[in-house]
């Protein structure tokens, strides 16, 4: 897996040659799809990767390899490039998409880590309602910004619960 600041050097080492290369950035999206589609995401990282060398393909390369990490379960990885790409100049549809994904990947990060999850569930929670307010009518980001939040209420009632037994177990104590 790629570090945090691996993908950072990669992506502005590529910013800076960008303009010394004739490829089309296009044409490796194209095969970071077929690869991706193949389940190849070590294939679609590496073309994914050489589509950052074209600035009109950056977001989508970035994009694209949020999706290839997401399938991988790097939650964090995902997230991160779906965060950059929601910062970049893009369409509304583009940041919306970009958002609602942050979203998943913060969700998914959260899921079964009840550590994780305190921090993760309101950022995920953010992210979808950002889609949202770009993109009312998104129907996955409502129902996921509804689950997210009824995991984030049952985590609040579970964490009052044990407050709650480890008052009662300390006043037990404290009466002994």
């Amino acid at each position: 897996m790629l570090s945090k600041r691996t993908i950072i050097t990669t992506f502005i080492l590529f910013m800076l040659v960008a303009a010394s290369y004739a490829q089309s950035g296009n044409r490796y999206i194209r095969r970071g799809n077929s690869d991706f589609r193949e389940q190849n995401y070590t294939g679609a990282e590496k073309h994914y990767l050489r589509s950052l060398e074209r600035e009109e393909t950056v977001h989508k390369g970035l994009f694209n390899l949020g999706d290839v990490y997401y399938e991988q379960e790097d939650y964090r990885q995902a997230g991160y490039l779906f965060d950059s790409v929601a910062r970049l100049p893009v369409s509304e549809d583009v940041k919306s998409m970009a958002y609602y994904n942050l979203g998943n990947s913060l969700l998914s990060a959260s899921l079964n880590n009840d550590t994780l999850a305190s921090k993760m569930l309101p950022l995920s929670i953010e992210s979808y309602k950002q889609a949202l307010r770009i993109n009312p009518s998104d129907t996955s980001a409502k129902y996921n910004l509804a689950y997210a939040q009824l995991l984030l209420r049952d985590q609040q009632q579970q964490q009052d619960q044990q407050q709650q037994q480890q008052d009662q177990q300390q006043q037990q104590q404290d009466q002994q």
